[in-house]
């Protein structure tokens, strides 16, 4: 997310703050990403993740949200778990309120002025404030079987109570997991946009394509 990677470019020194915007260090995306930051230039509305052995579209809501740096989406791949069970990929999509975009703005403007705490303390804000709308996570079968099998059901495995299973191949289970943030504290104008992307996932749940696995 691009406006995410200008504040921290505010605090901290130059070559920290390039390899944590790389890694897209983020509470609800995945550290050591390699997803882009925003959609794809070619095509704003298809996704592909080759090595996981699935596609998925974008429909015009959440291009729109990306393009005004609202709306983002990162991957984590092998050797990442969730509550305690390995996964094989994981599609992270984030909103990010506008009233974040206003902190990072002001913190833009007015950099030299602030202190370190300060600038530590716009940091952390930033990091509560964003929200998680929905996320994709392929399991090998037996690792989940095994998972399900020891009393733990797909929610606790996912840390979600809205799980869509997606389909299985190769071997990997597939599930969408949509989640429903606390707004309470957000302004209309974010409210409005984060249902928006809600009422939209449907579309894109309807838009994923499993495909044969393809090795990197």
């Amino acid at each position: 997310m691009k406006l995410l990677k200008r504040a921290m470019r505010l605090i901290l020194p130059p070559v920290i703050a390039i390899v944590l915007s790389a890694c897209s260090l983020l509470p609800s995306l995945a550290q050591n990403s390699s997803a882009a930051s925003a959609l794809p230039e070619h095509d704003k509305n298809a996704v592909s993740f080759p090595a996981a052995g699935y596609s998925l579209r974008f429909t015009k809501v959440f291009s729109d949200y990306a393009s005004e740096g609202v709306f983002s989406y990162s991957e984590a791949q092998n050797g990442k778990e969730q509550n305690g069970t390995p996964y094989v990929h994981k599609l992270y999509a984030d909103f990010m309120p506008y009233e974040t975009l206003e902190i990072i703005n002001e913190m833009e403007q007015n950099a030299d002025a602030l202190t370190k705490e300060q600038k530590d303390e716009n940091l952390k804000k930033i990091y509560a404030s964003l929200k998680n709308v929905f996320f994709v996570t392929v399991y090998n079968k037996e690792t989940l079987q095994a998972a399900l099998a020891g009393g733990k059901d797909i929610s606790e495995v996912t840390g979600c109570t809205d799980n869509r299973l997606v389909g299985e191949q190769e071997g990997l289970v597939y599930y969408f997991s949509v989640t429903n943030a606390p707004l309470d504290e957000l302004s209309a104008q974010s409210q409005k946009a984060y249902k928006a992307l809600q009422d939209g996932i449907p579309d894109i749940l309807q838009g994923v394509t499993l495909f044969k696995p393809q090795k990197e």
